[in-house]
């Protein structure tokens, strides 16, 4: 698992819905790309989650600004 992918895999396409205005300003294609582009590097953070899932490795707890923040990474198991 990256580190903080839990937190990033909707941070980053939060924040890119943020700047999406801004790219539009740009470019209406840069705001297009960049649009794809954030919610692919969110897509990225939530797939490099999918070993520990797996593993059993579930829970997983992140420190922000010293406060202790759980984070449940809901887990499939797969019956025969």
């Amino acid at each position: 698992m990256l580190p903080g992918a839990p937190w990033l895999c909707w941070g980053i396409p939060i924040i890119g819905a943020m700047l999406t205005p801004l790219m539009a300003k740009v470019h209406p294609k840069v705001r297009d790309y960049g649009s794809v582009l954030f919610s692919f590097v969110g897509f990225l953070f939530a797939a490099s989650m999918i070993p520990n899932v797996f593993a059993g490795n579930v829970p997983y707890q992140s420190g922000i600004l010293y406060i202790s923040v759980p984070i449940l990474i809901s887990s499939v198991e797969i019956v025969e």
